[in-house]
């Protein structure tokens, strides 16, 4: 009896479980109207394709690419010392190294050291990118604002108005009738400016008691001196000092209320009353300001920290830089932390509140973290088998004494299974997070709900495959519009599985036998000499790749090869495959693979095997047996349309 196998559609991708899908489509993507397409090349020496990586030394190792800025956005790359960035055609140059740290010899302490694991990488703004890693130095910002980008340490010390040496605060005698302090008990407190508003933590409050006969408090900056010498003195991030004062509310006329009235304006809110440049040109700020109107209040600064040591797997959700503090001795921690808001609700990402604040940006979550994620509405919080979701975005009432402190943050759902691998297998793709578990070697995906599902059922077999041979290593998941890749590194090999989120469709792409592409990365917007989509670090050739290029039929000038593998299909009795039919849009060489109860049987086993019209796009085979799969395997790039295997059985 004669049965016939046919697929004019394979929309379905590769799934076993569906009646019309497949186990395996290599370097094929499913088109619009269900054909299979041969996937877009890599590579190749066709312009800003490549970029090779001249100006890097080539005892430095790549380690990551990424892109970052507005107006002046770049291509990135870091190695294994510095940072780099695209200065001209195949032309890397080291961003300026504005953190006060030697390049290199200082172990521990210096720009090779920071720069020995990979960063993770937060775009926070158009100005603004930050760093971290768990490297003792490991945290960074690069400005790029300008057409030379900067790197700086990411925070700053609060100022030391109290350490007695930099710093004295006089009184000034003031005759007129204009600017004058009351009688009384004030607080002084102080934080440095930084580049793009950013700013320090507060430093303790200076408590300074204004006598009768004077009106005025001169602060003097008695050992700083010149406005050039301060300059050089600082980190060249600040750029100015900003000072806040309590306002006397309660007047107090007897000798006996004093420490009544000191102590108020030990807690009593600081507003904003003026500031110094590093540019101003006396060595003193003269304070008198009688009346605030609506100031800015210190809020967040006080008692707050700069980014804590070991900072890692940051990511920007709510407006604010969220990560895990690992240790020297450790990767990871079980503490999540995040960064501030100031009273107008906005970022403060050089401060991070810590346990000696009044409300502690710290979470102390059930394990210790090894990724997370950042969806429209939560944050994943992963350790390598559990998930904790952090919804709310860290909005914190009572900061300011007004109201009894809250928060709107629940930490309440736990999940325990499954979890992520690392940060580097944990991406967002149109408000879904999705990771990838190395403990069951599966891919899972979190909706907009909160709800876990895995998406990997369709590839597990292949996925299971790839993890049990010899030094392989699945080492990245990441998205590009609402596409996620699966990247897999064996030796030169890379194979990318690709998840198609919208139609719920997995293919699967082996980048050829030299390729070793990784880490790779989005890029999300067109820009001088680079347009958007997927580029990577070729170690092989130590050079930057654009990945998947449209209309581009070739790996690196090498012809991408398409093969596509049917599901088994299993017979009570001995049958016959006669024939497999083939539909490619143009005449092609064909390699065809029939796999009979374990035996594979390749055409042809001479000479070269031609479909097209005249044999009406089918081969011959008279393969026998119970259990039959068949894999055909094309040259160049190609349409195939349908897909035919003919039985007889009894």
């Amino acid at each position: 009896m004669k049965r016939l196998y046919s697929v004019t559609n394979f929309s379905s991708g590769i799934n076993e479980y569906a009646p019309n899908g497949a186990s395996d489509i290599e370097n094929f993507d499913i088109a619009n109207d269900g054909s299979m397409v041969t996937r877009d090349g890599w590579g190749g020496n066709s312009g800003t394709n490549t970029q090779s990586l001249g100006g890097i030394s080539t005892a430095e190792t790549p380690m990551q690419v990424f892109f970052a800025g507005g107006s002046n956005r770049k291509m990135f790359v870091q190695t294994d010392a510095n940072i780099y960035y695209r200065s001209g055609d195949n032309t890397f140059a080291a961003v300026t190294n504005s953190t006060g740290l030697p390049a290199s010899g200082s172990a521990g302490n210096d720009l090779t050291s920071a720069c020995d694991q990979r960063f993770s990488v937060v775009v926070a703004d158009n100005n603004r990118t930050f760093l971290a890693n768990t490297a003792a130095n490991g945290r960074f910002w690069i400005d790029t604002s300008s057409a030379t980008p900067a790197l700086y340490k990411w925070g700053v010390d609060a100022p030391t108005p109290d350490f007695g040496q930099s710093w004295e605060i006089d009184y000034q005698y003031d005759s007129g009738t204009t600017s004058m302090l009351a009688p009384g008990i004030y607080a002084f407190a102080f934080a440095f400016e930084l580049k793009h508003g950013g700013m320090s933590p507060l430093s303790n409050r200076i408590v300074v008691n204004v006598p009768e006969d004077k009106n005025q408090v001169k602060i003097t900056m008695a050992d700083i001196g010149a406005p050039t010498t301060w300059a050089a003195s600082i980190d060249s991030q600040i750029t100015g000092l900003s000072i806040y004062r309590t306002e006397k509310s309660t007047p107090v006329n007897f000798p006996e209320g004093e420490g009544y009235e000191e102590t108020l304006v030990k807690s009593a809110p600081l507003k904003y009353i003026g500031s110094l440049s590093t540019s101003y040109s006396i060595n003193y700020f003269l304070n008198g300001t009688l009346s605030y109107g609506i100031a800015a209040l210190a809020g967040s600064l006080e008692k707050s920290a700069k980014p804590p040591n070991y900072l890692t797997n940051i990511t920007l959700y709510g407006g604010r830089i969220w990560g895990s503090v690992g240790a020297s001795s450790q990767s990871t921690s079980d503490q999540v932390v995040f960064s501030a808001l100031d009273a107008t609700a906005a970022p403060l990402y050089d401060i991070f509140p810590d346990s000696s604040s009044p409300i502690p940006h710290v979470i102390n979550v059930r394990d210790k973290v090894t990724g997370i994620g950042a969806s429209r509405e939560y944050l994943s919080v992963f350790s390598q088998n559990s998930i904790q979701l952090v919804r709310g975005q860290g909005i914190i009432s009572g900061i300011y004494n007004k109201e009894q402190a809250g928060t709107d943050l629940d930490i309440s759902q736990y999940l325990t299974v499954m979890g992520a691998k690392d940060q580097h297998c944990v991406a967002e793709a149109l408000g879904d997070v999705y990771f990838y578990c190395d403990v069951d070697n599966r891919v899972y995906r979190i909706d907009k709900g909160g709800n876990v599902s895995w998406i990997s059922q369709p590839i597990q077999d292949l996925l299971d495959s790839m993890d049990q041979e010899a030094n392989s290593s699945i080492n990245q998941l990441f998205a590009n519009g609402g596409i996620v890749y699966l990247a897999r590194v064996k030796g030169d090999l890379t194979n990318v599985l690709k998840y198609d989120s919208m139609r719920n469709r997995w293919t699967h792409y082996n980048l050829g036998s030299v390729a070793k592409v990784t880490p790779m990365v989005s890029n999300d917007s067109d820009f001088t000499d680079f347009e958007s989509g997927i580029y990577g670090l070729r170690q092989a050739d130590k050079e930057v790749v654009r990945l998947f290029v449209p209309d581009l039929s070739f790996d690196n000038e090498v012809a991408t090869i398409p093969t596509y593998t049917s599901q088994e299909f299993s017979f009570p009795k001995i049958a016959r495959l006669d024939a497999v039919r083939i539909g490619v849009s143009s005449s092609t060489s064909v390699v065809l693979t029939v796999i009979a109860d374990g035996a594979s049987q390749t055409l042809p086993s001479t000479g070269t095997l031609t479909l097209d019209e005249t044999n009406n796009f089918t081969a011959r085979c008279f393969a026998k047996g119970y259990k039959f799969k068949v894999k055909f395997q094309l040259t160049g790039a190609q349409t195939v349309r349908f897909f035919e295997l003919q039985f007889r059985s009894r």
